[in-house]
């Protein structure tokens, strides 16, 4: 049996910086971590289609917490219909509410829709937080790609 991590990672560089990009079956248990290794150090606000709900949403929100984050939580239902300004303002409000910060991260879990909603919220509040993509598609991670 091999000790080699069965997980695909690689590093991007662009002209505005770095990231990584981690493919593999259960990344999602080393997620906080990971974040962590970026130099990230403020609160983490989850996002997630409700489909999540339950034990995917659990352990992310888990392995954020185990990561050093403090982690706030919204599922929110994220169809094609939900693809609007009133599920952004939705989430301008909760970031507001909870007083989300240019140094905190807003994580976006689910699909397609998911990723492209959250992406643009976090891009918009103020000027632009840092944004991980989990996607748990093959649809959503064609979405998520790399320079996408």
């Amino acid at each position: 049996m091999s000790n080699q991590d069965p997980n695909l990672s690689t590093v991007v560089n662009t002209s505005m910086g770095s990231y990584p990009v981690i493919v593999g079956r259960g990344v999602v248990d080393n997620l906080g971590i990971e974040i962590r290794k970026t130099g990230q150090t403020g609160r983490a606000f989850l996002i997630a289609d409700e489909v999540m709900f339950g034990n995917p949403l659990r352990r992310a929100h888990e392995a954020l917490e185990r990561g050093g984050f403090k982690t706030d939580v919204l599922a929110l239902e994220l169809g094609e219909s939900n693809k609007n300004l009133n599920t952004v303002n939705t989430v301008y409000k909760w970031l507001s509410e909870l007083h989300a910060e240019r140094n905190d991260i807003v994580i976006a879990m689910g699909g397609g829709v998911t990723g492209d909603l959250v992406g643009y919220a976090a891009a918009t509040w103020l000027r632009g937080v840092a944004v991980v993509h989990v996607p748990t598609s093959l649809a959503a991670m064609v979405d998520s790609s790399i320079g996408g």
